[in-house]
């Protein structure tokens, strides 16, 4: 174990050339990493797509796709924005971060990886990583880019496997000033309960998001829109619709709907098929499947449409009861009369809400601290977007 702490202790040797840089320079060396990222045909994209495909059990087109669309504005001039909107007026010596941060990553999504690093040295604090069991080659393509534009910011990261049943290693992982936990609300309890009142603990939990039209406008590019945010990244995100609610009072759109978006999501699936699903998955989606086609039988409402084995499934359901998501391209088309009546029936839940994406030229009252966007844009979040309706850089300095 004593690895991990010698890392510990080098970062933290990193940290202090790392805060004897302009933040003005940072800026310009991160910002230039991200423009070299953006490049589909670089090397470090290059590199990454087929490495996170082979661990995730992504496509490579979706993972291409993704990324594509995701790092679209991520770029020098939004961590510009960023500073200004968070950390204006701030003296310098209160716009740097901790003496080392324990970043400990969730999910299958590389983008909160990027993103939790650069945040990071953009305070000039150094981190010690560690991916997420699905995703373990995020972080070690970020830090190998990283070293090839900046040595010195390169150093300042460092990548590391923990073994949760190695009680001392997990001490030292969360040693940190400050640790900063993404994953299932089970897990960010247990972490929470191990790290003392002189430390900073940054938490991001579990999240669903939505995707809202009108029952006015629906049309095939509406559907096709809405097929992209849920079958981008296989649905796995917090930021991928699970359900889609019809606004309106036409009794049929709700169906009309849910069939051109089970036809989007053929051609999703010609274009970027879906990745691997696990074992307890596959048994979900079935018995989801197999319970809709009995509400469908028994009271004559609602359809179900789903592709020839699991690439695929649609539920159009008769009422808003509370459903269990299996994910992987499995989404539910709703019906609600207002968004007044969609406000109400999220209220309870309006907390873990993510993200609601919008079409059909509504507008729709808040939701929670959800984020609104337009449909086909819901895995795009700009790089200075609060997260989860929260400050990105003032929760991680001292």
């Amino acid at each position: 174990m004593s690895t991990l702490r010698e890392e510990a202790r080098r970062l933290r040797s990193a940290g202090r050339a790392l805060r004897e840089r302009p933040e003005e320079e940072i800026v310009e060396r991160l910002g230039h990493l991200l423009e070299r990222w953006r490049d589909p045909t670089g090397p470090w994209q290059a590199g990454l797509v087929p490495a996170l495909a082979g661990s995730s059990g992504f496509s490579e087109t979706n993972v291409r796709d993704g990324l594509r669309l995701a790092l679209g504005d991520w770029n020098e001039a939004a961590l510009r924005r960023l500073l200004a909107r968070e950390l204006a007026g701030r003296p310098a010596e209160r716009r740097t971060g901790f003496a080392l941060t324990s970043l400990l990553c969730g999910g299958t999504i590389p983008m909160p990886t990027l993103h939790q690093i650069l945040l990071s040295l953009l305070v000039r604090s150094p981190v010690l990583v560690k991916p997420a069991s699905r995703d373990p080659v995020t972080a070690r393509w970020v830090q190998r880019s990283l070293a090839e534009i900046d040595p010195v910011l390169g150093d300042c990261v460092a990548v590391v496997d923990v073994d949760h049943e190695d009680e001392e290693q997990l001490r030292a992982l969360l040693g940190s000033e400050c640790v900063v936990c993404s994953g299932a609300d089970a897990t960010i309890r247990s972490i929470a309960s191990q790290i003392g009142p002189e430390q900073r603990f940054v938490a991001y939990g579990h999240r669903f998001s939505i995707a809202v039209t009108s029952a006015e406008r629906l049309d095939r590019t509406e559907a096709d829109r809405v097929a992209l945010d849920v079958s981008l990244w296989d649905q796995l995100g917090c930021m991928s619709p699970i359900e889609v609610y019809v606004v309106g009072e036409q009794s049929t759109s709700a169906g009309a709907f849910a069939e051109s978006l089970a036809a989007a999501l053929e051609r999703r699936e010609e274009r970027a098929p879906l990745g691997e699903i696990d074992l307890a998955s596959a048994s979900l989606i079935r018995h989801e499947r197999d319970s809709a086609r009995m509400r469908v039988a028994a009271g004559g409402q609602g359809a179900l449409y789903a592709s020839e084995g699991l690439r695929w499934t649609v539920v159009e359901e008769p009422d808003n009861s509370p459903r269990p998501a299996p994910l992987h391209r499995f989404v539910r088309v709703r019906t609600v009369p207002t968004p007044g009546a969609l406000q109400r029936a999220l209220a309870p839940l309006a907390h873990q809400l993510s993200t609601a994406g919008v079409g059909g030229g509504l507008a729709i009252p808040a939701l929670g601290e959800a984020r609104q966007c337009a449909l086909g844009r819901m895995q795009t979040p700009p790089l200075d977007a609060p997260h989860d309706g929260q400050p990105l850089l003032l929760p991680i300095l001292p």
